[in-house]
């Protein structure tokens, strides 16, 4: 459950960073959810690759960039020019992301934080620190 909340989390608050696209004055959030998680998966390999950092740097990194990203989306929320009247509640994102808290919670939970892949993660410690022999 904490995997799904913050990817859901990270993935907008990071996308809305971004300028979206509007279309009948109303964001795309789906863009802006995709743009978000490449840009979580982008961030991690960047941060722990290139800069070095730990696990647990690059997540409070992100988190807190996701954070300004929500905080600055809620704060145009208040400008006339866009339609108030709709937020993502008949976009299939919150749906979806329901759907799959409600499956995590029915089959007991998961115990960790996932990345993109278990792959992955093994992928950016063996870039970082070299393959095991």
């Amino acid at each position: 459950m904490t995997g799904l909340l913050f990817y859901a989390c990270c993935s907008l608050g990071l996308g809305w960073l971004i300028p979206g696209q509007i279309v009948a004055g109303h964001r795309q959030i789906g863009i802006d959810f995709l743009v978000g998680y490449c840009l979580v998966t982008i961030l991690l390999f960047t941060f722990a690759v290139v800069f070095g950092l730990d696990l647990d740097v690059s997540i409070y990194l992100i988190m807190a960039a996701a954070s300004a990203g929500i905080l600055w989306r809620l704060r145009d929320f208040r400008d006339s020019t866009l339609d108030h009247g709709y937020w993502p509640r008949f976009h299939p994102l919150p749906v979806l992301i329901g759907l799959g808290a409600a499956c995590i919670m029915v089959n007991g939970g998961i115990d960790y934080l996932p990345t993109t892949n278990d792959e992955f993660t093994s992928w950016i410690g063996n870039s970082r620190w070299g393959c095991p022999s």
